[in-house]
C-alpha cells in the first residue's frame, strides 16, 4: 500500500493535535494517548466506510430504480459509484495509521 503525502501529514497533525491536547489537559500518558488516537480514528473510519460502499456500487441499483419511480431520470446523472469513487482513500488512510499507532501505544503500555 503506498501512501498518499496528504493522508499522512493528515496523520501527523491529527497526533501532533492529540498529543499537545492531552499536554495541556495535564493528562499525557501512553494509555491515555493510546484512547484520544482511538476516538479520533473512529470517524474518519466511519465516513471512509460509507464512501467505501457507496463507490463499490451496492446502492446504484436502488438509485436508478428511486429515480425512474419519481420520473427523474436524467441521461447525464452520475451514479453515485462514480461520485465517491477515491474519495474514501483520503478517509480511510489517516484512520488506518492512527489505529495502528493506538494499538502499538496500547501494546507498549501493557508490556511496560
Amino acid at each position: 500500500m503506498r501512501l498518499n503525502q496528504k493522508s499522512l501529514l493528515i496523520f501527523l497533525g491529527l497526533l501532533i493535535a492529540n498529543i499537545l491536547y492531552l499536554v495541556i489537559k495535564q493528562e499525557f500518558s501512553i494509555i491515555h494517548l493510546s484512547d484520544t488516537l482511538f476516538l479520533t480514528m473512529l470517524p474518519l473510519l466511519i465516513i471512509g466506510g460509507f464512501l467505501f460502499v457507496f463507490a463499490s456500487g451496492s446502492f446504484d441499483l436502488f438509485h436508478r430504480s428511486m429515480k425512474k419511480a419519481f420520473h427523474r431520470s436524467k441521461e447525464d446523472d452520475q451514479q453515485l459509484s462514480e461520485a465517491t469513487k477515491g474519495t474514501s482513500q483520503q478517509f480511510l488512510e489517516p484512520a488506518i495509521l492512527l489505529f495502528i499507532c493506538s494499538v502499538v501505544l496500547l501494546l507498549i503500555d501493557r508490556l511496560l
